[in-house]
Parts: structure tokens; sequence; C-alpha cells
């Protein structure tokens, strides 16, 4: 069961991504956020597969909220979609995808490409979480095998 994290400080849109995600991801469960802290919050909680992150919000915005995001430790491997209607210039995307987001998407979206989208970091998402498993067993092998 996949979970996605949508902040957006927009109560409509939060609204309207999470029914558009619920009904091609049937067994998503969609965790809405009004701002960028209330997000990471959220974010480091509830450990979501994937975020959907508006850039233009009021205090903190989606840059910043990004920017925290990777710089946290429990929420840095999350994947992030930048979303935006208005900062849609290349100097936007490129600042969005330094601070370390993984795709930006620009209003208004087609719905299709929101969900190639989002299917794309979730799976990207549950391979790093397989890998980490991984070297995780494969280190305490290595630790048993010493002693």
């Amino acid at each position: 069961m996949p979970k996605i994290l949508v902040i957006d400080d927009y109560p409509d849109n939060l609204i309207s991504f999470s029914a558009l995600l619920k009904s091609v991801i049937s067994d998503a469960v969609v965790i809405n956020a009004g701002s960028g802290s209330e997000g990471i919050e959220k974010a480091i909680s509830e450990q979501p597969d994937t975020i959907l992150l508006d850039i233009i919000m009021p205090g903190m915005d989606g840059f910043e909220t990004c920017h925290m995001l990777k710089s946290e430790e429990k929420t840095k491997s999350i994947p992030v979609i930048m979303i935006t209607a208005k900062k849609t210039d290349s100097a936007s995307r490129i600042k969005a995808l330094e601070i370390g987001a993984d795709a930006f998407l620009s209003k208004p979206i087609e719905g299709t490409e929101l969900c190639a989208q989002v299917r794309a970091m979730l799976r990207i998402k549950s391979h790093e979480d397989a890998l980490k498993k991984k070297e995780t067993i494969s280190n305490i092998s290595d630790i048993e095998a010493i002693t």
C-alpha cells in the first residue's frame, strides 16, 4: 500500500490530487499537508513513498521545503515531485532539481502524466528500499562472520 504525501496550501488542490491519485492507484494512502513545515513533520512521522510538493506557498516555499526534506536523514531518500503553476521557467526547474527534487511538473497537469510520474517515483523508492534492506542484511552477515 503506497503512501503519498501531498503538500499544498490550497485545500482544493489537496482534494483534487487525492481524488486523482486514489482513482488511479486504488490502494494508495494519500496524506495531506497544508504547509511546508506541516509537510516536513508528516514526512518524518509517516515516511511516505513519494511526495507531491507545491512550490508557491506562504511562509516556507516548496524550494525550502524540498531542501529541508533532502537534508534530513529520515526523509532524504523520499522522492519529491515539485509542482507549480507560476514558476515554470527553466531557472526554477534547474533550482528544483539542484536542491534534490526528483521530478518537476507544471500546472495544469495532465492526470495521466502526474500518475505516471508518481508510479515512477514509487518504483524508484521500492527499489531503493530493497537495496538498503539487502545492504543491511549483507552488513549483518559480515559482522556475524567476524564474530
